[in-house]
């Protein structure tokens, strides 16, 4: 359900450039591709058992999603039309001053459970579970100030 929640979040239109910062295994790329065919995605993890498990899962189900196993706060992230994210709160405050560097104007930023510090989400939804845990999805829609 939260997958499901944030493909929907993400409003994904056809030729969109998409990526997943800390991507573990890739299955939000993979739900995003299969709503979304024609997306240009691009899965960011840092540790190699886990990005090698995604390469494998990209592999065998023919997937076009690109699993890079690098560091994404070292990455250009401008040509970016949505971004994903399930990452601490600390990590959300390294990424924002990134994202409104890098970010271009009306990006999408579409996180799990942390909020991206001091913005105002455009939309949020509790997802539960369905062994009852809940847990939030949040929409951001980045704006340039300059």
């Amino acid at each position: 359900p939260i997958i499901e929640g944030m493909i929907e979040f993400a409003e994904l239109k056809p030729g969109q450039v998409v990526g997943d910062l800390g991507a573990g295994d890739g299955r939000v790329l993979l739900a995003a591709e299969k709503r979304e065919p024609t997306i240009r995605a691009t899965g960011y993890e840092g540790a190699p058992g886990v990005w090698l498990l995604s390469k494998v899962r990209m592999h065998l189900r023919r997937s076009k999603v690109h699993m890079l196993c690098k560091n994404f706060m070292k990455e250009d992230l401008s040509k970016a039309d949505v971004i994903f994210t399930y990452l601490s709160i600390a990590s959300m405050k390294k990424l924002k001053p990134k994202f409104d560097a890098e970010l271009k104007d009306g990006a999408r930023v579409v996180t799990h459970a942390f909020r991206v510090p001091d913005m105002q989400p455009e939309k949020e939804r509790m997802v539960t579970m369905s062994f009852g845990r809940g847990s939030r999805i949040y929409s951001y829609i980045w704006r340039k100030t300059s």
